[in-house]
């Protein structure tokens, strides 16, 4: 797998950016939850400076955003490099710095004077970025917000001084994520969800122990509000005359508890990559529970 493409994003491409940006950053020490949130409010308020992907044969393989920042509260011209996300099956193969190289190169070509980044000196190095004395961000480490003056060398004319302030949407609450994202185990498959979950349980029943192993969480949403990318591996199993359960074909992932004659589905809470925004309400079909674990949460209990 060599092909590799560098382009603008598309309309298209939205769904697809949201599921990749969640999935890399999950479980990140340094994560807030919110990067794909970031991407769609600064996208929503078009202060997206420059948008790229990185697609190869499998798809979607990487993703870079630049926004515009501020200096002591003015606009001088400057961009914000990030979040940049590059999905597993090609890091460490030189795409991240490919988008990173490329977006550099079209925001100065937009008329930019700078760019600054909050990352690893090591790797950021390489483009160029470097500790300024004097411009700062509060907050993360000195040592890894940096910045690259695109219009001279001379410190005392290309670097400007001062507190760095990133668009607003940086600053968005997991809470109010309005869009979360998740995947399958091997990735084939992403979703997002537009829409607030809802009625989060827990099922003990035979049918759900059996497919996921233990305790199937899941939480209830619009039909309508669901976005599947890679539906092709989307396998479904029809486990009764009203409803189909929904799981992917490589890894096995169970996704979807999916009810054919009701306009909502259920979505396996563990298959978010995001935060969910919910917490479990009840047990249900706790009659059919197994006799392997105990219940000790005190949320309700249901016997169907």
């Amino acid at each position: 797998m060599t092909w590799l493409q560098i382009r603008a994003e598309t309309e298209a491409d939205h769904a697809g950016a949201a599921i990749l940006i969640g999935r890399v950053f999950a479980g990140h020490p340094h994560s807030s939850g919110t990067e794909a949130s970031i991407v769609q409010g600064l996208r929503a308020a078009g202060a997206l400076a420059v948008a790229l992907v990185a697609e190869d044969d499998a798809g979607l393989a990487g993703h870079v955003a630049y926004s515009p920042v501020t200096v002591d509260g003015r606009y001088i011209g400057w961009a914000g490099l990030g979040p940049l996300a590059v999905h597993p099956r090609r890091q460490n193969q030189g795409v991240g710095a490919a988008l990173v190289a490329e977006g550099l190169a079209r925001v100065r070509a937009r008329g930019a004077r700078g760019c600054v980044v909050m990352g690893d000196p090591a790797y950021y190095g390489r483009f160029g970025f470097r500790v300024q004395p004097g411009l700062v961000y509060p907050g993360p480490p000195p040592d890894h917000f940096l910045a690259l003056s695109f219009t001279s060398d001379d410190a005392q004319d290309g670097l400007p001084k001062g507190t760095v302030a990133y668009h607003a949407a940086f600053s968005i609450d997991a809470a109010a994520i309005a869009q979360r994202s998740g995947s399958c185990l091997c990735g084939r498959i992403g979703f997002t969800v537009s829409a607030p979950l809802q009625s989060a349980s827990a099922c003990h029943c035979r049918q759900c122990r059996k497919q996921s192993g233990h305790v199937y969480a899941s939480a209830n949403v619009a039909k309508s509000a669901v976005t599947v990318v890679g539906a092709p591996h989307l396998r479904w199993h029809q486990a009764s005359a009203k409803v189909r359960r929904g799981f992917c074909d490589t890894c096995g992932s169970w996704l979807f508890w999916d009810p054919l004659e009701r306009d909502w589905t259920s979505i396996s809470l563990g298959a978010f990559d995001t935060p969910t925004g919910v917490r479990l309400e009840r047990h249900i079909f706790v009659s059919d529970r197994g006799d392997y674990y105990d219940l000790a949460d005190g949320l309700p209990r249901h016997p169907q």
